[in-house]
């Protein structure tokens, strides 16, 4: 599912464990090339999209049709920032939790109907819920609350994102 470029292997676990299942509600996902960095790595790799905002915050994503490779694929890439996701002392679970969200922005690349704001990073969460990992991720949203990165996001947005989040492991 990935192009791991990292040492992280979170992204080889999360592809062997869940990328089937994924791949099955979200096909649209085989139109991407998906390929995975560190920060440092990311800034660091000749003809990628520039990286734009990306101090304090654990992950990123970014998808550019402009960039198309041999096998007719679009560009996508998850970054992930180690430095600020050890602040955030997230389990296994929860990383992967918020890996799948991000493979959301991936699934909904392009879709106008989505305006940014807390639905579409509801939508986004969808991923993490189809795997069975709405409660890890939940968890890792309040540790983004509870940390000094809060101060960066929309904290509303993320309160709602977790009450959403909630309720359906209680069901």
């Amino acid at each position: 599912m990935f192009d791991n470029h990292t040492r992280q292997s979170i992204f080889d676990s999360l592809s062997e464990k869940y990328s089937d299942s994924i791949l099955n509600k979200y096909p649209r996902l085989k139109l991407f090339h998906i390929h995975c960095y560190t920060c440092s790595e990311y800034l660091n790799t000749p003809n990628v999209p520039t990286l734009k905002n990306y101090q304090n915050t654990p992950f990123i994503t970014i998808c550019d049709d402009g960039h198309i490779d041999n096998d007719g694929k679009i560009f996508a890439s998850i970054i992930i920032c180690p430095e600020v996701l050890q602040q955030l002392n997230l389990s296994v679970k929860e990383t992967m939790a918020t890996i799948c969200h991000e493979i959301g922005h991936i699934a909904h690349y392009g879709n106008k109907a989505l305006k940014d704001g807390w639905f579409k990073e509801t939508r986004c969460d969808e991923v993490a819920i189809s795997v069975g990992l709405a409660s890890e991720l939940a968890s890792a949203l309040q540790k983004l609350l509870d940390s000094p990165l809060s101060d960066y996001i929309p904290n509303k947005d993320v309160e709602l994102r977790i009450k959403v989040l909630v309720p359906r492991d209680l069901v």
